[in-house]
């Protein structure tokens, strides 16, 4: 069996590449890498502002509820932790490639 060399890549091959990810039908269909990330960053930095506007509304008298409160901070804190390991994640993934020798 002969095994014939592959077609060159074309250079732009990833530019229009779309991704179907999580499948949640309309949030990300046909989102880029980009968007996706950016929507996600959207989303966490919406979580710590609401949980800063409960904390201020509990500050004020407005919330009796504590419990609503404190389920929004460990919200919060828990996108932002999810996020920074991601982040990590990404950063490590991509030393690891420039450090790989061709």
């Amino acid at each position: 069996m002969k095994i014939g060399p592959t077609p060159p890549v074309p250079p732009n091959i990833f530019d229009d590449v779309k991704v179907k990810a999580f499948n949640v039908p309309g949030k990300y269909e046909g989102a880029t890498f980009g968007e996706i990330i950016k929507n996600a960053v959207e989303d966490v930095n919406a979580t710590i502002k609401n949980a800063d506007k409960k904390s201020f509304q509990l500050a004020m008298g407005d919330i009796d509820d504590v419990s609503e409160v404190m389920i929004a901070g460990q919200k919060a804190a828990l996108a932002l932790n999810l996020t920074l390991e991601i982040r990590n994640r990404l950063v490590e993934a991509y030393q690891q490639t420039l450090r790989m020798s061709m």
